[in-house]
């Protein structure tokens, strides 16, 4: 592939050849000057697109793709962010679920992936929530594509959260059944499904406006599966932001910033674990 620099100097070079050998008259000076503002617009758009990253992760299975990307820090802008969506969305067109994270140093994308550990207890889970809450919470970047839908969102330095739909509606804001949910997390991550070796899934948590029933969780579980494509996937649903005992849940979630640890009724609050490929779709892990 040629660089964008060497673009440049290819492109330069042959637009010069040309102003050489062409006489000094106005349509042909016309011409010379359309063909050199082309030469420079290519030169723009494939500098662009051309925004260096690096992967560090990506795992793709049955039409599930994810992938972790390294950008420099002056390239994590709203317009560089975009780009990158549009093009992993074109090149990964096959995927029916794709999850993109993007980061600006190992550790913040190393945090996003979650605790990493089973069976903590509520102390060990708020003294590292409370050692990472006083840290500035790094910036990062996620493009999301389930089915024919796509969006794109951005956690600044400053804490602005920005959010772009790119196609087919905001899939972290879906409406299903009627009812408004708020992806939280996603991370696909590989898990045993009654097979010989464990499959790529999604993970899903979502905080939804009321209180449902295991019933009604598996309903939307469902009804989020059939949309996405896939033949498989994980989902949680609460009525807040407080996925605690999970180990594939942030210690602070850079996408749902809290102000202050969890109460008491949220430690005791309900939530729904669903797999919408089995019989049993949904049922209580915990809470009332």
């Amino acid at each position: 592939m040629i660089s964008s620099l060497a673009f440049r100097r290819v492109a330069t070079h042959e637009c010069s050849v040309l102003i050489q050998k062409s006489p000094p008259r106005q349509g042909a000076l016309m011409k010379i000057i359309f063909l050199l503002a082309a030469c420079l617009l290519l030169c723009i758009v494939i500098g662009f697109a051309g925004t260096s990253y690096t992967v560090i992760d990506h795992q793709e299975e049955d039409g599930i793709g994810t992938y972790t990307l390294l950008i420099p820090a002056s390239e994590f802008r709203k317009e560089t962010l975009a780009s990158l969506a549009a093009q992993f969305l074109s090149r990964d067109a096959h995927l029916r679920f794709l999850d993109v994270g993007i980061y600006t140093d190992r550790a913040s994308a190393h945090e996003y992936t979650g605790a990493g550990i089973y069976d903590y207890t509520f102390e060990t889970w708020l003294n590292e929530f409370e050692a990472r809450r006083k840290r500035p919470i790094p910036c990062g970047a996620e493009i999301l594509k389930s089915g024919t839908a796509a969006a794109l969102r951005i956690r600044y330095a400053d804490g602005h959260i920005d959010e772009l739909a790119i196609r087919g509606g905001n899939v972290f804001h879906p409406v299903i059944k009627g009812l408004k949910l708020d992806l939280l997390h996603v991370l696909c991550v590989r898990q045993m499904f009654g097979g010989l070796k464990p499959r790529l899934t999604p993970q899903l948590y979502f905080s939804v406006s009321k209180h449902i029933t295991p019933k009604e969780g598996g309903a939307i579980a469902r009804a989020i599966l059939d949309s996405s494509g896939v033949p498989r996937m994980w989902i949680s649903l609460r009525p807040d932001k407080w996925f605690m005992f999970t180990p594939f849940y942030p210690w602070v979630n850079p996408f749902a910033p809290v102000d202050s640890p969890p109460t008491t009724e949220a430690i005791e609050a309900w939530e729904l674990l669903c797999h919408p490929p089995y019989e049993q779709l949904c049922y209580q892990a915990h809470g009332k």
